[in-house]
């Protein structure tokens, strides 16, 4: 399960996280930082300078691609 802590940080689970990362990287990979959490699951937190709307709409779609 992939939650949203806020609007910069989202932890998701290891099942979506190579599709999230894959939607952030050509766009914004110089601009978030990846955390890994107890071993199945990943904190992306992006930075100050990124657009808000933008990292939560890529980190949806890289966590519906996942259940597909």
């Amino acid at each position: 399960m992939c939650t949203f802590e806020s609007e910069r940080s989202v932890v998701v689970c290891d099942i979506a996280i190579g599709r999230v990362t894959e939607n952030l990287g050509p766009e914004l990979e110089e601009h978030v930082r990846y955390e890994i959490i107890d071993g199945r699951s990943t904190r992306v937190e992006a930075a100050d300078q990124v657009a808000v709307d933008r990292f939560v709409a890529l980190v949806r779609q890289g966590i519906e691609a996942s259940n597909r």
